[in-house]
């Protein structure tokens, strides 16, 4: 008869190794995952820095049919519901519905909108920032005059303040998709 410690340790064995295999193959899975996302991130960041126009009004049209047919299944669900709230349910199915229509018909003028928010949004956050100057000194100063620079740039300059927005974004993109291929390089090396 066989020692019942070494069956034990002979299914513990094989059990690390069958978890260490699964593990192994899950990584393997991740990594071309991974550089699969870091070359469509990479590919996003090259457009949105070089094509920022056609790639904005992509996206944004994009959304806007993820938006109508979101309000066109807030719709059909306020159309079913029988209780509280139908009233609201409906009038929001609406709003999305409208705005995901007006998204797709006029995308650059629902990005100068955005854009225009944004710039409201900075300004007021600039004047804020400079109420605290006496309590937080030269930096509340420095953070509130900036915010009111941008605040009014893309207020008064949308088109401009859009195009900036993309190759930022577009930066950060190529920036996030290169280092992803570089990870599930590097994860490559690390599974052999």
């Amino acid at each position: 008869m066989e020692n019942p410690e070494k069956m034990q340790n002979a299914n513990e064995t094989c059990m690390n190794n069958v978890l260490a295999e699964t593990v192994r193959r899950l990584l393997g899975v991740m990594r071309k995952e991974l550089i699969f996302r870091g070359i469509l991130f990479l590919i996003l960041g090259l457009l949105m820095m070089f094509r920022p126009a056609q790639t904005m009004l992509t996206v944004t049209i994009a959304i806007g049919i993820l938006i109508l047919a979101d309000g066109i299944f807030m719709l059909f669900s306020a159309l079913k519901y029988q209780g509280n709230g139908k009233l609201f349910l409906l009038l929001n199915s609406v709003i999305f519905t409208l705005l995901g229509i007006f998204t797709c018909t006029s995308p650059l003028m629902m990005n100068v909108v955005w854009i225009i928010m944004i710039g409201f949004w900075q300004l007021l956050s600039g004047v804020h920032c400079l109420g605290f100057r006496s309590s937080a000194g030269n930096s509340a100063l420095f953070s509130g005059i900036c915010g009111i620079v941008a605040g009014l740039f893309l207020i008064f300059m949308p088109i401009l303040g859009l195009m900036t927005l993309m190759w930022i974004m577009g930066l950060f993109s190529f920036i996030s998709g290169f280092s992803a291929i570089l990870l599930g390089i590097r994860m490559k090396r690390a599974l052999k």
